[in-house]
């Protein structure tokens, strides 16, 4: 995937695709970044282009998404103890 980041710059990114979410004011692909070895939230209206790879991903997407919800969990948790 080619990905327009804030300043404008594209990155090329190997991402095993989670989620694809919407809001009231944008959609978002949520996704595996091997580039940067985590889960991260990429605007789709910033995804420059696309190509889907033969390979198979590296675990599958039921894993991929219980790894990114307990992840998405310990970190509102970390917000809320250092908010209180």
């Amino acid at each position: 995937m080619y990905y327009r980041d804030q300043q404008g710059e594209v990155t090329e990114r190997k991402v095993w695709p989670v989620v694809l979410g919407y809001s009231d004011i944008t959609c978002m692909l949520i996704a595996w970044c091997e580039l940067r070895q985590g889960f991260r939230h990429f605007r789709t209206d910033r995804i420059h282009a696309v190509e889907i790879l033969d390979e198979k991903i590296g675990e599958s997407r039921s894993r991929l998404l219980q790894r990114w919800k307990a992840q998405s969990i310990a970190a509102l948790a970390q917000i809320t103890t250092e908010a209180g």
